[in-house]
């Protein structure tokens, strides 16, 4: 450690040079060291905070495509305004939507370029809408646009699509075979073989956009690539 007499450069000093003038070269080290080594350990603290920042920035990943597997809301719906409208319900509640963890991966490898393939992922969530608990984080992704894709059984579609969580398809011009529809609202799944065979359910499954997304190009994409397999 320095022992000089020297005191830390402040608004009277010169300059680093005139205050270590006449001190050997491990002097001026150590008296560096001594009087600036926390201006040093901020400056670098900053710098590298920096440099992670950017570094975080231009790496992150971001979600592609949401996809929300959805059962159990028919039920929820029993005896309330949607049931009086005249909605078909199924008199027992399936018991789920299950879909393969290669689902992800080779959706993702179908939609994105392999250069890009590390800076995005995409999400599959899946809800029993019958459980309070479920229904509310459902409910709040869909009206803020965290959902893209829903797939679920025939009676919850016709609850979801009165309650306007659908979109209707046939607004769309990406040419939609008509007979691949089950209603405005929904496709078959069956219609879409590289998704069927990841997705196991017990009774028939439809696929439709969810009415507030935020990535309809991206929708887009995805059905042109599953219209062609």
């Amino acid at each position: 450690m320095f022992r000089g007499n020297k005191r830390p450069l402040d608004a009277d000093s010169k300059s680093f040079k005139d205050a270590t003038a006449n001190m050997t070269s491990k002097e001026k080290r150590e008296y560096f060291w001594e009087y600036y080594k926390l201006h040093v350990i901020g400056t670098v603290m900053i710098v590298g905070t920096v440099i992670w920042m950017i570094h975080s920035t231009l790496t992150a990943t971001s979600v592609y495509l949401d996809f929300a597997f959805v059962h159990g809301f028919a039920h929820v719906l029993d005896g309330n305004a949607a049931w009086e409208a005249g909605i078909d319900f199924a008199d027992d509640p399936p018991l789920g939507i299950w879909f393969s963890d290669e689902l992800r991966f080779e959706l993702l490898d179908l939609l994105v370029n392999e250069d890009e393939r590390d800076n995005y992922m995409l999400i599959t969530q899946s809800h029993n809408l019958a459980a309070h608990d479920s229904l509310e984080p459902f409910v709040m992704f869909a009206s803020v646009g965290r959902l893209d894709i829903i797939i679920t059984y025939l009676d919850d579609l016709h609850a979801l699509s009165y309650l306007g969580h659908f979109y209707d398809l046939t607004i769309l011009d990406w040419g939609i075979p008509a007979h691949m529809l089950y209603t405005n609202h929904a496709i078959h799944l069956h219609y879409f073989p590289f998704l069927y065979q990841h997705i196991y359910g017990e009774q028939p499954m439809v696929l439709g956009i969810a009415t507030n997304s935020e990535h309809f190009d991206r929708i887009e994409q995805l059905f042109e690539q599953l219209l062609k397999r």
